[in-house]
């Protein structure tokens, strides 16, 4: 199964990453990283989210958290800032080392269009930098959610609505790039059943609750035709209990 890993930005009262009024930046990326993982939970895929817990729990455990996690994929995810003070920087961007790791450059041409249609924000491009949660050994980028001292990114990214659209842009590119498959939930066919329960006789198959006819006959390799006119029926109606002959 592959695996992915949601590296959630700084951790909770990290000093001064938070909005001009207060609202910490940990707080929007967490909010994003649960999404996203609420999002993939319906693929065959296991991720799992990275905390730093407070400011002893250095960028280096992190990093040796997803070294040992051993992830396919690796999403940091952030929110920007310029100075601390309302403004007009606006934008979104994704962050790869400068000597990538296979994967790093594909993934972040992936995302970055998306995540401006799915935002509507601008885009500030793909850019490299070392940053320390972007050296372990697996594929990785980090990302940038728009400004959170933006008087136009801020009152969006922290919104349910903005917050889900990050998050769809980052999840679909995940699926996307992994060839996710989602995960089934057809109802599994009931085996033939040749013995009746009851008195031992040899019979066809016994109808389940729920079945249909057209289930049936694509799972026992024949045709709805054929069932009605074995059975002699007069539709495709069938009815719990019911035997059919094949």
């Amino acid at each position: 199964m592959k695996k992915v890993m949601i590296d959630i930005g700084h951790y909770k009262d990290c000093p001064g990453k938070r909005t001009p009024d207060g609202v910490q930046e940990f707080t929007l990326n967490e909010a994003v990283a649960k999404e996203i993982q609420k999002l993939l939970s319906s693929y065959i895929v296991e991720v799992k989210l990275n905390y730093a817990k407070d400011a002893t729990d250095s960028l280096n455990l992190r990093v040796k958290a997803m070294n040992e996690y051993k992830p396919d994929l690796i999403i940091s995810i952030h929110h920007n800032a310029y100075q601390g003070v309302w403004g007009d920087a606006t934008g979104v961007e994704v962050w790869h080392h400068p000597l990538p790791c296979k994967g790093d450059v594909e993934f972040a041409k992936l995302l970055l269009p998306k995540l401006v249609k799915y935002t509507g924000l601008l885009s500030r491009g793909i850019k490299q930098e070392a940053w320390a949660v972007l050296t372990s050994n697996y594929t990785s980028v980090l990302v940038e959610g728009g400004f959170m001292d933006s008087k136009k990114d801020s009152f969006f990214i922290r919104t349910a609505d903005g917050q889900g659209k990050y998050a769809q842009a980052v999840a679909e590119t995940v699926i996307e790039f992994l060839k996710l498959e989602k995960k089934s939930t057809a109802k599994e066919p009931a085996p033939l059943q040749n013995v009746c329960p009851t008195c031992g006789q040899a019979v066809g198959y016994i109808v389940q609750k729920g079945d249909s006819l057209y289930q049936i006959a694509k799972s026992h390799g024949t045709t709805v035709e054929k069932l009605i006119e074995k059975n002699g029926l007069k539709s495709d109606v069938i009815q719990p209990g019911q035997i059919l002959k094949f």
